[in-house]
């Protein structure tokens, strides 16, 4: 559902050579439950994209390239950064055309080299512990002109049906559950510069749905179906989030 509350640990140092592969073909095999979602958040982004072709283009925390690999060419120039050498060489087996950096723009700003008027940021910021998130949206302050757009994705919406009934999870375990909604972005992003300018909610039923096998298909166009109606937005477990640069 969502994870483990990180509070206290660094979430940069995640990501080992064990986890990256098992985040590679176990969160996001064929068929599993992310990559179905990945599936509607690909459509979303076609959406937001289309049409639109971008100087320079970030994509923070690119991890194994999931992300990039389907963004890249809606920009004359891609990079691709993330601290997890492991992760990075799983991203190199699927780019064509991105430039990969093994960096933390935290504490080795690229504000001085180039500007984006592109970034995505997907599955970061949840876990990330408070004072990461903060660096990191300032960064994305420094190193984007006014008009840039910015890209987030969140995975464990406080005000979505899955993470109402997470409540009933947290009381039986005594476990804490990263959370975030849509207000927590805005005031995290709002204070460093940018505005929200749109946003879609994706997968409002239970994760725990997809666990019968052969129902997987039929849940899927229920969820897709929901996401099209953009009232579903703010009540589903994943959003992703456009802001713009002011």
């Amino acid at each position: 559902m969502t994870h483990k509350e990180s509070e206290g640990l660094d979430y940069r140092n995640k990501f080992s050579s064990e986890n990256a592969q098992k985040y590679e073909t176990s969160t996001y095999k064929n068929n599993s439950y992310y990559s179905l979602m990945w599936k509607i958040e690909k459509k979303y982004l076609q959406e937001l994209l289309n049409g639109r072709q971008f100087d320079n283009y970030l994509d923070f925390a690119c991890g194994s390239g999931r992300v990039i690999e389907f963004t890249e060419n809606y920009a004359d120039k891609s990079t691709g950064v993330d601290v997890s050498a492991d992760m990075l060489k799983l991203a190199r087996s699927k780019i064509k055309k991105s430039k990969l950096i093994q960096q933390d723009l935290t504490q080795e700003s690229l504000a001085a080299q180039e500007n984006f008027d592109l970034i995505t940021a997907f599955r970061f910021f949840l876990n990330a512990q408070s004072e990461l998130r903060e660096e990191v949206a300032d960064e994305f302050a420094k190193i984007t002109d006014k008009g840039s757009t910015v890209i987030i994705s969140n995975q464990g919406n406080k005000t979505s049906f899955i993470s109402i009934t997470a409540l009933i999870e947290e009381a039986l375990t005594g476990r804490k559950l990263n959370k975030m909604s849509l207000s927590d972005f805005k005031q995290l992003f709002e204070s460093h510069g940018f505005k929200l300018v749109e946003y879609r909610g994706i997968g409002f039923l239970p994760k725990i749905f997809y666990n019968i096998t052969f129902l997987k298909k039929i849940w899927f166009f229920i969820d897709l179906f929901f996401y099209r109606l953009r009232i579903f937005s703010y009540f589903s477990h994943n959003q992703i989030m456009v802001f713009e640069k002011l």
